[in-house]
C-alpha cells in the first residue's frame, strides 16, 4: 500500500511539473498570431534641451491571419505626439508609429507612456520612450 501511495505521489508530482513547464515556455508572436510590436522601449539617452524634438519609429507587426488596422495611439502627455499607419495592415507586414517628444522646457529624466489600439489581439499595446534632457 505504501509503494502505491508513493508511486501515486510521483506521478502527480511528475505531471504538475510537465504541466508548469508547458506553460513556462515563452511563444513567440508568430507562433501565437497576435499583434505585437518591434521593441517596449526605445531609450534617447541624454539629448540637449537645444535639440527641439526628438524622435523614433515603432513597428506594429501583423501575425494574424487577417488585415488589422491601428485604430488610436494615446500619449499621456502633449510633449509626446505620434503619428501611425492609417491603411490596412496586411498579414506578415508592419505598420508604423512615428512619436515626437519634444524637448523645450523639460530639463530632466522622462518616460512617457504610449497606448497603441489596434482591430487584431491583443487590441491594446503599450510601449514607452524615456531619456534625460540636459
Amino acid at each position: 500500500m505504501k509503494k502505491l501511495i508513493l508511486f501515486v505521489a510521483i506521478a502527480v508530482m511528475g505531471l504538475t511539473a510537465a504541466n508548469t513547464l508547458s506553460y513556462a515556455t515563452p511563444q513567440t508572436a508568430q507562433e501565437t498570431k497576435v499583434v505585437s510590436v518591434d521593441r517596449p522601449v526605445h531609450d534617447f539617452g541624454t539629448v540637449q534641451e537645444t535639440a527641439g524634438d526628438v524622435k523614433t519609429v515603432f513597428y506594429v507587426i501583423n501575425n494574424t491571419g487577417a488585415p488589422i488596422m491601428i485604430t488610436n495611439v494615446k500619449t499621456t502627455c502633449g510633449c509626446t505626439v505620434p503619428a501611425w499607419t492609417k491603411t490596412p495592415i496586411e498579414p506578415g507586414k508592419k505598420g508604423e508609429i512615428a512619436v515626437t517628444y519634444s524637448t523645450k522646457d523639460r530639463p530632466g529624466p522622462f518616460d512617457k507612456e504610449i497606448t497603441i489600439l489596434t482591430s487584431g489581439e491583443p487590441n491594446t499595446l503599450k510601449v514607452h520612450i524615456k531619456g534625460t534632457v540636459q
